[in-house]
This record gives C-alpha cells, sequence and structure tokens, in this order.
C-alpha cells in the first residue's frame, strides 16, 4: 500500500510530489523499525522516491527540494548493504543528475561518481551508456569509460565494456 502511495506521487504532476514520496518512505522506514509491517524499503521503494525527484517540475523551489532529497535518498540508498542498486535504478539516478543539475563540471563529477558505482555493482548495459552520452561531452565520456570504447561521435561500444561492468545486469 505505501509502495503504491510513492509510485503514485512519483508519476504525478503536483507540486511537493518528491517531498511526499520521502515523507511515506520515511513512514514506511518508521513502521518497519516499529514492528507494525515486516518489509522496509526495497531498491524499488528507494528507486520510486528517486524517479518523483527526477521529474519535478520546472520550478526553482520544487527543483531544489528535489535535488536535497534525490541527493539524501541516493546516499542512503548506496550506504545500506541490504539495499542493491539495479541498473534501473542508476538509469533514474542519471536521469535526475540531467534534469535536477545543470550540465556543468558539478553534474559530470556526480555522473562519474555514479557510473563508478554502477560498475562496481555490474550493472552497467546499454540505457546507461546511451544516457551518459547525452550527459557528457564526447571528451568527458571518453575520460570515464575509456578512450578505446567511445568513437568519435561520442558513441560507447558496449561490445568493447570489461565484463564485470556488465556482469549483473538482468535481461
Amino acid at each position: 500500500m505505501l509502495s503504491t502511495a510513492i509510485a503514485a506521487w512519483a508519476k504525478s504532476r503536483k507540486f511537493g510530489k518528491a517531498s511526499r514520496a520521502k515523507a511515506i518512505f520515511d513512514q514506511m522506514k518508521f513502521l518497519f523499525s516499529s514492528g507494525v509491517i515486516k518489509s522496509k524499503p526495497n531498491i524499488f521503494i528507494y528507486t520510486a522516491v528517486i524517479n518523483a525527484c527526477a521529474y519535478t517540475e520546472r520550478d526553482s523551489i520544487e527543483q531544489r527540494d528535489g535535488l536535497r532529497i534525490f541527493v539524501s535518498m541516493y546516499k542512503e540508498m548506496i550506504s545500506d548493504d541490504s539495499v542493491v542498486p539495479n541498473h534501473v535504478t542508476f538509469i533514474t539516478v542519471l536521469t535526475a543528475l540531467k534534469n535536477l543539475l545543470p550540465a556543468d563540471e558539478k553534474r559530470a563529477n556526480a555522473v562519474g561518481t555514479v557510473f563508478k558505482n554502477c560498475t562496481e555493482l555490474g550493472v552497467c548495459n546499454h540505457s546507461i551508456t546511451k544516457l551518459l552520452q547525452s550527459l557528457l561531452s564526447t571528451e568527458q565520456l571518453k575520460e570515464l569509460v575509456g578512450d578505446d570504447r567511445v568513437d568519435d561521435n561520442g558513441t560507447v561500444n558496449n561490445l568493447k565494456l570489461p565484463k564485470e561492468w556488465t556482469q549483473n545486469v538482468k535481461p
């Protein structure tokens, strides 16, 4: 029920949707720690809240709140050993960076950090490399994935990616 509410807020076009999704997430954590519910927030719940942040409306206050919530959710998710992000989570995280941060060095650095986490978990796939191509310049992309894996047009050759970067991708 709570997961459905978070997903509904993530898909809504209402002002404050990221804050509302996060409030439900926090309630879910409280109910789990109190023993009222048996399931703690899983990767699907984290991804839904991050999705709510990624698609906040084009209002400066709304986007600032979305960015703040996104950053805290991402840090919490990465530090929780019982939650393992998948390729969908990383697509959502990269989309949030694309939508919430201006195209500058700060965003490029954040993309690099996220990509490193993604490859360490072995969940990099074609959708992720395609999204990277829209987030980074060709030079930044070559620096991130390797010069020999990116052509002059800025397209990543997924066949040249190390197996350990993709080994845990589910079809």
